[in-house]
Formats: structure tokens, C-alpha cells, sequence
């Protein structure tokens, strides 16, 4: 009898053992499961702060730039306007002399409109969703550089395109044509500005094979001044200075990891500025990819095999 009562008292024992140890457990794995729950909030807090800190800063440097970039071409329209109200005053003004602050007025209301509409056309990048079609970029290439031959300051430069014909034509690449025609003809027009009448400025469009694909590779290239080392990580910020609001919003139109847009210094070549676009779809996910923005149209077209060993 008195064994078998030490027997019952070593299993009720064991019992409460076991109970102590999953009761001690399961309470070190609620403090546990809360501490990582605090921990990823708390991280998550921080990550949101540091990002309206970024974004907070990014939007007070826009709006600077913004200022900066309004203030001269405002400040030309009321010098042209406060000219013309004294000309008019007097009787033996020529008219050449009112064409021409009527030309000052003109052109620094055409700067005005135009950082307007580079400002509208970032936000409708970011803001809607791209309609894909196939896109002739021959044809595209053409088409900007006859457009930017004919605007206001080309005169006297020699804008000229390249693009490759053999073995074969450059390949279609889905897009919204007028995003495309817009991103190439923006880096046209930073290129003339910045350029002097007897510089050359070139857009070359050719297919090249980069890492294991075949990318359609849009390049504008000018020997004017150039852009400093020290400016060219901001290039393609918004309304960086000297660029408006374009090579953001081609950066913005282009970007679709690994493609995108780049900027480099050459010796004896001023600026060089290249789009990559895809040719075959899905190529641009790989190794290392980045996060794609909801905005990009460089997604790719399929393209007919090839009867040209690759």
C-alpha cells in the first residue's frame, strides 16, 4: 500500500512537473512573440519616419528648386513688361525695339509653360497606368529629331541620327508612344540647350547584348559643355538645376529594372545620356532587380526568332 501511494506521488509530481515546464513555455513564448511583435513595430515606425523625414526633405529641395526655377523667367516677363509700358510711352521707339522685348516676353513665358507642363507630365507618370503597344522606335528616333531640329534655340546645330539597320531592324518595343517620343525629345532638348550653335548633338539607337539579353539601347550624345562631376548624381532629380523636371520624368518613363536610364562623361564627349529597353518579355527581372515602379512602359515586345546564330 505504501508503495503503491509513493508511486501515485511521483506521478502526480511528474504531472506537475510537465505542466510547470508547458505552462513556463508557453508563457516565455507569449513575452517572446510579443517582444518580436514590439520590435517589428517599432522598426516599422522608425522605417516610416525615416521615410516622411526623406520624403519631407525631398519635397521642401523641389519646392526651392521650384522657386528657383520660376523666379528667373517670372522675373523676365515683368523686366519685359515694365520696358514695354516705357516704350509705348515713347513716340520715337522703333519697332524693333518692342519686337524685341516682345521676344523676351515670349520666350520666358515659353520657359514658364514648359516647366508646367514637365511638372504635370512627372505627376501623370506616377499617377496612371501605361498602355502598352509596340513601338517602331526607327521611326521614333526620326520623328524626335526632326522635332527638335525644328524648336526654338536649335538653330545652327547638327542634330543627326544613328540607327541600325543590319543584320536587322531594331525590333518593336511596348510603350506608350508619346512617353517614349517625349523621353527621347527631353534629353534632345537639355542637349541643345547646353550646347553651342556649332556643336553636334546625336541620338544612336542599335541593339546590343548586355549580361545574357538583346536590349534595344537609346543613347544622346552632345559635345557641348557637360555637366560637372560634382552635379551628376542629381541629374535626375526633380527640377534639378539646369534640367527642369525632364530627365526625371525619363528616368521615371524608362526605369524598369535592370533597364533604365544613365548618365556618363566620355573623353572628348561631353554628355552621354542612354535608355535600355527590352526586347523580349520578362527581361527585365533578374538577379538584383530593384522594386518596379508602377509607372514604367519599358516592358518588352516579343520579338521572331532569329535565323542569325546567337
Amino acid at each position: 500500500m505504501a508503495d503503491y501511494l509513493v508511486i501515485e506521488i511521483q506521478i502526480w509530481l511528474f504531472l506537475l512537473i510537465i505542466l510547470g515546464l508547458v505552462s513556463g513555455g508557453a508563457v516565455g513564448a507569449y513575452y517572446l512573440w510579443r517582444h518580436l511583435r514590439d520590435r517589428e513595430r517599432r522598426i516599422a515606425g522608425e522605417a516610416a519616419e525615416e521615410a516622411a523625414a526623406e520624403h519631407m526633405v525631398r519635397r521642401n529641395r523641389m519646392l526651392i528648386r521650384l522657386d528657383h526655377e520660376l523666379k528667373n523667367p517670372l522675373t523676365a516677363v515683368r523686366t519685359s513688361g515694365a520696358t514695354l509700358r516705357e516704350l509705348v510711352r515713347d513716340p520715337t521707339v522703333s519697332p524693333q525695339e518692342i519686337a524685341a522685348s516682345l521676344d523676351a516676353m515670349d520666350a520666358a513665358s515659353r520657359r514658364v509653360a514648359r516647366l508646367l507642363a514637365d511638372l504635370r507630365r512627372l505627376a501623370d507618370v506616377e499617377t496612371r497606368s501605361i498602355d502598352f503597344a509596340p513601338v517602331d522606335m526607327e521611326t521614333l528616333v526620326n520623328q524626335a529629331v526632326e522635332d527638335a531640329r525644328t524648336a526654338p534655340g536649335a538653330e545652327g546645330r547638327t542634330i543627326v541620327a544613328t540607327v541600325a539597320r543590319a543584320p536587322w531592324r531594331l525590333p518593336p518595343v511596348a510603350g506608350e508612344e508619346d512617353l517614349l517620343l517625349s523621353a527621347v525629345l527631353n534629353l534632345l532638348s537639355n542637349a541643345v540647350k547646353y550646347s553651342g550653335p556649332e556643336d553636334v548633338v546625336e541620338v544612336r539607337a542599335n541593339e546590343q547584348v548586355l549580361g545574357d539579353h538583346r536590349w534595344v539601347v537609346v543613347e544622346v550624345a552632345d559635345t557641348g559643355a557637360g555637366i560637372p562631376q560634382s552635379e551628376q548624381r542629381a541629374v535626375f532629380d526633380e527640377l534639378s538645376r539646369g534640367t527642369g523636371g525632364r530627365w526625371n520624368c525619363t528616368r521615371r518613363r524608362t526605369w524598369a529594372p535592370p533597364c533604365g536610364s544613365s548618365s556618363r562623361r566620355l573623353p572628348g564627349l561631353q554628355r552621354d545620356i542612354r535608355d535600355l529597353l527590352p526586347q523580349d518579355r520578362g527581361r527585365c527581372r533578374g538577379p538584383g532587380r530593384r522594386r518596379q515602379p508602377a509607372c514604367s512602359w519599358a516592358r518588352p515586345c516579343r520579338r521572331r526568332p532569329s535565323s542569325v546564330p546567337q
